[in-house]
């Protein structure tokens, strides 16, 4: 926290631009991360279901 200058409006700009840029980086990156877990879960629960199908009962 340092390096955040509000001392010119060129400064307060700067520092803005650069914490939004981080922020959009970051959601992009959780996003992305999401989408691939949640494809990865996908995938298991349908291997599951399917071992699930034929498997005998246990009753």
């Amino acid at each position: 926290m340092r390096n955040l200058d509000f001392s010119s409006w060129n400064g307060a700009l700067t520092t803005l631009l650069g914490l939004v840029l981080v922020s959009v980086v970051a959601v992009g990156i959780r996003l992305l991360l999401t989408r691939f877990l949640g494809q990865v879960f996908r995938q298991l629960a349908s291997v599951v279901q399917e071992q699930d199908q034929w498997s005998m009962p246990s009753s």
